[in-house]
């Protein structure tokens, strides 16, 4: 933030991405801080959104909250459970093929960002599993990018 001005950053402009494990951790930036230190959008990559261990990731689960949470502390990092109006807009991609991380996850984060009235974008692709964004072969890649473009593109231009 000290060098905004001089590299000629707007720092109402500064999003987060996050993917997987990463993405559950720019969810809770993006659904826990206040309006001053939320990022102005999000990208989640096959993010792992709630606590909920019907749809979690258990690993994450486990080293997140250990392993006797309280039902209040599983509800605090369940972020579909904290969106609120002041949620930024969220970009969203998954597989429907991801068997790390539930894409109930996802649709669930979705549902609560369009019940808040949060501008929000979300593609689900057939095949690609987990961890798509690193794999060279991913069929879908030109599509996603084209996506991501246009919609980092609008949403900057609403800032």
């Amino acid at each position: 933030m000290s060098h905004a001005k001089e590299w000629n950053i707007d720092i109402k402009k500064i999003g987060i991405m996050g993917s997987s494990a990463g993405g559950h951790l720019a969810a809770t930036l993006s659904t826990h801080h206040t309006i001053q230190n939320r990022p102005a959008f999000q990208i989640l990559l096959y993010p792992v959104i709630s606590m909920d261990t019907t749809i979690t990731h258990l690993g994450s689960y486990h080293q997140l909250l250990g392993a006797h949470p309280s039902k209040a502390l599983v509800n605090l990092y369940s972020n579909e459970l904290q969106v609120n109006t002041q949620t930024p807009p969220t970009f969203i991609t998954l597989c429907h093929d991801d068997k790390t991380v539930s894409p109930e996850n996802s649709i669930r984060y979705y549902q609560a960002l369009l019940q808040n009235n949060i501008s929000a974008e979300m593609h689900i692709y057939p095949k690609g599993g987990h961890g798509f964004a690193f794999n060279e072969n991913f069929k879908y890649i030109n599509p996603l990018l084209t996506s991501l473009k246009y919609w980092l593109s609008n949403t900057l231009k609403n800032l």
